[in-house]
């Protein structure tokens, strides 16, 4: 059976001197990535695909690393 996972980033750095794409992790959003990467459903990955954003970047970039998958930004 085929699933599809759908996650959104966590936690950011908000820096009003940042472009809003290119915000990145806050440490506790990239702790929170982390967990998710010992989650069994991360194994079942077949494909990675994320937004250009960096933070969205930074998450698919963790999962995907996981399965040694490349992510596809789009």
């Amino acid at each position: 059976m085929r699933s599809l996972h759908v996650v959104t980033h966590p936690e950011v750095e908000v820096d009003p001197a940042v472009p809003v794409p290119a915000w990145r992790l806050s440490a506790p959003g990239s702790q929170r990535v982390q967990s998710w990467a010992r989650e069994p459903w991360v194994w079942r990955l077949a494909h990675v695909f994320s937004s250009a954003e960096g933070n969205a970047r930074e998450t698919a970039s963790v999962l995907a690393a996981v399965r040694g998958l490349p992510v596809q930004v789009g």
